[in-house]
């Protein structure tokens, strides 16, 4: 997945591009709802995505990063 373009994520995720630049950016952050969204998806944590903490985060996630 890393060799897609914004956009393709994006929309892969349903969310939209503006959006998701928006947090790759800082200008605002992803909300609860929708963070909570992608730790299932991918085995994250909330705190991972939050505030970059990976304890709690697989190796095999960690190594992916």
């Amino acid at each position: 997945e890393s060799s897609m373009s914004q956009k393709e994520w994006a929309e892969k995720h349903s969310f939209g591009t503006t959006q998701y630049n928006n947090w790759e950016k800082g200008t605002r952050r992803i909300t609860v709802d929708e963070a909570e969204r992608l730790c299932v998806l991918y085995g994250l944590t909330l705190d991972f995505i939050y505030r970059g903490n990976l304890s709690g985060i697989s190796e095999k996630i960690k190594n992916s990063l």
